[in-house]
């Protein structure tokens, strides 16, 4: 068995669904759709859609950011050799992005070190050409980074995505449009062996700089026959959202690619807000979102949904939503972890521990078997389950009042709740799944390992082989200390018929808690919101990884009469915790704010 690691990031959840013509791959002929997409008003925002904002429009919009200085991190060793920052790999995982670790002040430890929000797509063509992609934080600011690989992932070159500026014409009328920052990438394939990138770009506005400007757009970036070692400039707009007033959003598209040779809208590219978009072999298109419009049973109910839609005619129209599934969310984290990370929901380690803080939501994540076009299926995380319900103490509690966040009993109780990846199955082309008229508590988890039974995994994303196996890749605190701690592994799951999974571990050793974006107590409130999976030739899962050491200015040296010293946290060595926002050795993984791993095992 031989893994291989890259950096990956899983799919946000979804709000409300607007459908966008990205870009027609290369032929002129190439059929296209389009239809309107708006912007997200913060100010027109419920609590809990709010809550579901990607981290990029979050910390753009200044919520769930602490007014407060961020914590040093304590327990740093001051480095007087030198230190390896470009580490290539974490064992068996292969490190991705081949940036060495910048060096930052210590206010702003682990900022320009991270990678993460992965995502990964491999050549149907020629399945050892593969490319990842990633929010990049080496300058300081998030953008889109990319790397493509030559060799299906044994080895890793980053690229270079043009996102300094786009034509102006829709913001003011202008020749150029400049931008501060990006992120919220996806990638694919077309049918033809070009690569493409979905990237979110936008501005601070004013508060955070100078200027003005909150405009915000998502753009297609093509790789034209050189698997992703160039990309075209500028960047060709899904959506364009001009903005002086903080008034509208774009946020967190996600882009899939028709590229089956004999789909009717071969090579037609979609890009859909807040949602999974994916294509079945007949090119019908299926789209998967969060709703959070749905009535509840009682006071203590706090359930939502997963809806999905569908269209067989390449984007241009789209029948009803249909209930996926219901699901429950990550719990409310300031009420179970000493009030940090307002309006987020978390993922809280057990016991008395206070650390995991940094935000996370259940999101769907989908596809269609490639040798049956009936079968549709859809992953979720739902926090009550088949093994955390109020049979072992976990039970919904309602709504915080304030947040709109969901609370129950059992939260830091071992063994009591635990969220876990349920299944849902459509064997008739997506009008009705398992999950439809089925409680969580009695839906198939692909989370089947003994030491998953009271744990928790989650941030899952999901795909099928061209042969059909089913392959779900996610974060789990099944091993060692994990689930009191609040570190976390990266694991796989596989299974021919649905109905049985077989479990692999992918990290080759725990990851500690991000650092990026410290709170007040200096815990990483931040470290992306999804994963990514590649499954053409075996499993290519890719994430954040945080094993990498934590690098920034001595406070108190490089000053006038004294020399500058390198300061170092490292796993086991730095207090608090250490960085996950990269990804680090495997193929995909971000640590505080670091590298990002990914593995690569057979499936079938």
């Amino acid at each position: 068995m031989r893994s291989r690691l890259i950096l990956a990031l899983a799919g946000v959840c979804a709000l409300a669904l607007a459908i966008a013509l990205a870009i027609a791959p290369s032929a002129s002929t190439t059929q296209r759709a389009s239809a309107a997409v708006h912007g997200l008003s913060l100010q027109k925002m419920s609590k809990i859609q709010k809550r579901i904002l990607s981290g990029l429009a979050s910390f753009e919009a200044g919520i769930g950011v602490s007014a407060k200085a961020p914590a040093a991190r304590a327990g740093a060793r001051m480095s007087s050799a030198a230190v390896n920052l470009c580490p290539g790999s974490i064992g068996p995982n292969v490190l991705v992005n081949q940036n060495c670790l910048n060096v930052t002040d210590a206010d702003l430890q682990g900022r320009g070190q991270a990678q993460n929000e992965t995502a990964i797509a491999e050549n149907p063509n020629d399945p050892g050409q593969v490319v990842g992609s990633y929010n990049d934080y080496r300058r300081g600011d998030g953008n889109c980074g990319a790397d493509f690989s030559t060799n299906g992932g044994s080895s890793w070159t980053d690229s270079t995505m043009p996102t300094g500026f786009t034509r102006g014409t829709n913001f003011g009328g202008v020749l150029r449009q400049y931008w501060q920052g990006g992120g919220d990438t996806s990638v694919g394939w077309d049918s033809r062996g070009n690569a493409y990138m979905s990237c979110q770009l936008f501005m601070r506005g004013p508060g955070v700089t100078n200027n003005r400007d909150f405009s915000s757009a998502f753009y297609v970036f093509r790789s034209t026959g050189d698997g992703g070692a160039s990309w075209n400039f500028p960047g060709h707009p899904a959506v364009e959202t001009f903005n002086v007033t903080g008034s509208a959003l774009t946020d967190k598209a996600y882009m899939t690619v028709d590229n089956n040779p004999n789909s009717p809208f071969r090579d037609r590219i979609y890009v859909n807000q807040d949602s999974d978009p994916f294509v079945g072999p007949d090119g019908n298109l299926y789209v998967a979102f969060d709703n959070f419009n749905n009535s509840l049973s009682s006071a203590t109910d706090n359930h939502n949904q997963v809806l999905l839609t569908r269209s067989t005619d390449g984007g241009q129209t789209f029948g009803s939503p249909v209930l996926v599934g219901n699901y429950y969310d990550l719990p409310d984290c300031a009420t179970y972890q000493g009030g940090q990370d307002p309006f987020r929901s978390c993922v809280p380690e057990k016991g008395t521990a206070q650390n995991s803080v940094f935000r996370a939501t259940n999101y769907p994540s989908g596809g269609v078997n490639p040798t049956n076009a009936s079968q549709v299926v859809v992953t979720y995380g739902s926090y009550i389950n088949r093994d955390s319900n109020e049979s072992n103490g976990c039970t919904p509690a309602g709504l915080n009042p304030n947040t709109g966040l969901n609370l129950y009993t059992g939260v830091k109780t071992p063994g009591a709740c635990n969220n876990k990846i349920v299944l849902s199955v459509s064997a008739n082309g997506g009008s009705s799944f398992t999950g439809t008229t089925t409680d969580p508590r009695q839906l198939p988890v692909v989370n089947t390992d003994n030491g998953q039974n009271g744990t928790d995994q989650w941030w899952q994303w999901t795909t099928f082989s061209p042969k059909g196996s089913l392959v779900s890749s996610y974060y789990d605190r099944q091993y060692g200390s994990d689930e009191t701690t609040g570190n976390m592994d990266f694991s796989q799951s596989t299974s021919t018929n649905l109905s049985s999974f077989k479990v692999m571990r992918v990290t080759s050793s725990s990851m500690p808690l991000p650092t990026q974006f410290p709170d007040v107590q200096g815990n990483s409130v931040f470290m992306g919101d999804y994963t990514g999976l590649s499954a053409v030739s075996g499993a290519h899962p890719i994430w954040m990884d945080t094993r990498n050491p934590d690098a920034f200015l001595c406070p108190g040296t490089g000053a006038p009469g004294v020399p500058p010293a390198l300061c170092v946290c490292y796993p086991t060595a730095c207090g608090v915790r250490a960085s996950s926002h990269g990804h680090q050795p495997r193929a995909w993984g971000p640590r505080p704010a670091r590298a990002s791993s990914m593995a690569r095992w057979n499936v079938g």
